[in-house]
């Protein structure tokens, strides 16, 4: 009884170490997908940048594909992006925009555009696509800290098939240092000074 309790172990044992020699591959993989969204850089994801004051930069609305491969898996002629606000009404205003003229542009920066091949223009693809650069300021900010500026899909990008093909969005950190002089300091004794 014991050696046939001992051998049904075994078994079971080996059972379970063979599915999780089949499941390991499996659970190494992982889905990936091309990515659109906000960068500071016009070459590569770039998801930091640092700004002081009133200081005027720029962000590029770039197509690039899935992380760690080389080039876009697709040729494409649309996609439909916008700019997300992460959170409590924003914090960076849009002073400009300037489009890729190849595409042409509908819609508006924080409900969606729509940005389609033009007539007669060959398909899109290679190591990135340039949607757009953004001109930006930061918005009265008066704290230090990081502030969040998301662009992303909100639908599918169509391929020159005519196949919708899914995104992924990409975020850009800005480090935000406010100039503002500090207020000279008072004292508990200056204060009471006040109300007398």
């Amino acid at each position: 009884m014991f050696a046939r309790t001992l051998l049904a172990r075994r078994v079971a044992l080996l059972a379970v170490l063979a599915s999780l020699a089949i499941a390991l591959p499996a659970a190494a993989q992982y889905v990936t997908f091309p990515r659109l969204g906000a960068t500071a850089s016009l070459d590569h994801h770039d998801g930091f940048i640092e700004i002081h004051g009133d200081e005027v930069f720029e962000l590029h609305i770039l197509v690039m594909p899935p992380e760690g491969e080389p080039t876009l898996g697709h040729d494409y002629q649309q996609f439909e992006w916008v700019l997300l606000e992460p959170c409590c009404g924003g914090s960076a205003t849009v002073l400009d925009i300037d489009y890729n003229p190849a595409l042409t542009h509908e819609g508006t920066l924080l409900s969606g555009i729509t940005s389609t091949l033009q007539d007669g223009q060959e398909c899109l693809t290679g190591e990135m696509i340039h949607l757009a650069t953004l001109t930006l300021q930061m918005d009265g900010q008066t704290l230090r800290g990081t502030y969040f500026i998301l662009a992303g899909p909100f639908g599918l990008a169509s391929d020159c098939a005519g196949e919708g093909v899914l995104m992924t969005d990409m975020q850009l950190a800005v480090d935000y240092f406010p100039d503002i002089t500090p207020v000279e300091g008072s004292t508990f004794s200056d204060v009471k000074r006040i109300f007398r």
